[in-house]
């Protein structure tokens, strides 16, 4: 009596190429050979995972099973930092490249006259499972800043320019407040405020001195002004009489 004995068979396969988390594969049912059969566990597209091939293929009854890893790489997330708040018409810069390495470009275009959500779309070969990312950058409308302007005064009087105007944008004067001579003065807002520049003119009135006739050896003359009904005024003291 003769025995046959036939040789074992090896199901071959094309390996399955990595993916990133979250996308897909297939495994084949028939090997590269020709050996039908089918795979164990459930195909896994968040973990790395090694299956296993079982023939169950009558014309293949010395076939034996054949195992196959897939990969799967995690996502990788690029990472920014944040582009802080501009003033409608100011600029900014989107980076190329993420904190964490990964380039790639961003979409749409830059707008500096409205608050847009950018998205950033991974495009590097050494990181093919980065994931797009999002960022908002801020544009703030410009804001007239606005004064309660200032009353005239005398000649060496005093006065103060605010800090801040009445619709809370801080900032400061120039040049240096100057109680001798009618002057215009320029407010630049603080960095990071959105407020137009102004101006102000602080009137200083210079009294005139009137020419008097003295009166006598004790005839004095004190000259300084006053505002009353609108209108500014020069006292001056002739002896012990006051005249305006």
């Amino acid at each position: 009596m003769s025995v046959t004995v036939n040789m074992n068979e090896t199901p071959t396969f094309t390996q399955v190429s990595p993916i990133c988390a979250g996308g897909s594969f297939t495994l084949p049912g028939t090997s590269d050979n020709g050996i039908s059969g089918s795979w164990s566990p459930a195909i896994n597209t968040s973990m790395t995972t090694q299956y296993t091939f079982t023939p169950n293929d009558p014309a293949h009854p010395c076939a034996v099973t054949a195992l196959m890893t897939v990969t799967v790489n995690m996502n990788e997330t690029p990472t920014f930092t944040q582009v802080g708040p501009i003033c409608a018409g100011g600029s900014f810069t989107l980076p190329g490249t993420s904190d964490n390495g990964i380039m790639g470009s961003w979409s749409p275009a830059i707008n500096t006259n409205m608050t847009t959500q950018y998205t950033f779309t991974p495009n590097d070969p050494a990181h093919p499972c980065a994931v797009p990312a999002m960022m908002t950058v801020t544009v703030n409308n410009i804001v007239t800043t606005n004064f309660t302007q200032l009353p005239a005064i005398c000649q060496g009087g005093s006065f103060t320019l605010p800090a801040t105007s009445t619709n809370g944008i801080s900032g400061t004067w120039s040049p240096a407040e100057n109680n001798q001579t009618t002057t215009m003065y320029t407010f630049t807002p603080n960095p990071g405020q959105c407020g137009t520049s102004a101006t102000m003119t602080v009137t200083v009135n210079v009294p005139t001195v009137p020419a008097l006739t003295p009166a006598g050896p004790f005839v004095q003359q004190v000259v300084f002004c006053t505002q009353y009904n609108s209108k500014w005024h020069q006292w001056y003291m002739v002896g012990n009489r006051s005249d305006w």
